[in-house]
């Protein structure tokens, strides 16, 4: 079920685990999957700033729109590189810190 659920719509498969295990609220759930070897990012501080430095995104990464706003950036910079999530998330971070 994990294994087959698409990156480019990680942001709902954290809303699923978060539905399904009450631990796996908040980045907690980002972390999980990074664990078990599933592709996505990490909204961190950092990356969270690297998406406004970059203007990635049109506004602040919280709540259901601001992820949206993310996933496309990553699933746009993912298309345009061939990068997995994972590496562009850590890329992102590193970029402003």
């Amino acid at each position: 079920w994990i294994a087959d659920w698409p990156v480019t719509d990680i942001i709902a498969l954290w809303a699923a685990l978060q539905k399904r295990m009450s631990q796996l609220g908040g980045r907690s759930a980002s972390y999980f999957l990074r664990m078990v070897g599933k592709d996505g990012f990490i909204l961190t501080d950092s990356v969270a700033r690297a998406l406004a430095h970059w203007q990635l995104v049109d506004r602040p990464v919280e709540g259901r729109a601001g992820m949206q706003a993310a996933q496309r950036a990553f699933n746009r910079l993912a298309d345009e590189s061939g990068r997995p999530l994972a590496h562009i998330s850590m890329i992102l971070a590193l970029s402003v810190d």
